[in-house]
């Protein structure tokens, strides 16, 4: 990955964008797992978790090596650390996914489907399925955690 220093400053960092799955699926290759299921696998599943695996092996060295995780973070830490790394960049702005901040593993939009998969309609939910509600936002605790990272930097 691209260090964070060599970020551009008139640009916008962000972990997540809306057409790559929320962090935490990531991190369990939920996204393999529904690319699978909808046919749209250019190689095989072996390989496309091989490829996923060894990108995550890559991502925690980074996190380990500049001191944002210890020898065995959880999916919450790793989430949280992704976040200090971009914080790290020269970039003017910073995006945080609100599926990230809840801890959302399920993809919000899944590209290349149209009937296939219900995007834009997955109602918002923490990682264990539960759904969460706007007026539930500034009370879970996992939102907390996160922005409490953000604003220490």
């Amino acid at each position: 990955p691209l260090a964070p220093e060599h970020y551009r400053r008139l640009a916008l960092a962000s972990v997540t964008t809306h057409d790559l799955p929320p962090t935490a699926g990531y991190l369990a290759e939920e996204h393999v797992t529904l690319r699978e299921r909808l046919g749209l696998l250019t190689e095989s599943v072996a390989q496309v978790r091989s490829d996923a695996r060894a990108e995550r092996e890559e991502m925690v060295a980074v996190l380990r090596g500049r001191g944002l995780v210890g020898a065995d973070p959880s999916e919450r830490e790793l989430v949280e650390a992704l976040h200090r790394l971009i914080l790290a960049t020269p970039a003017a702005l910073i995006g945080v996914s609100l599926a990230d901040a809840v801890g959302e593993r399920r993809a919000q939009n899944q590209p290349g489907t149209d009937q296939e998969y219900p995007n834009w309609k997955v109602p918002l939910a923490n990682g264990a399925g539960q759904v969460v509600l706007i007026e539930e936002l500034f009370s879970n605790p996992r939102l907390r955690s996160l922005a409490a990272t953000l604003n220490r930097g």
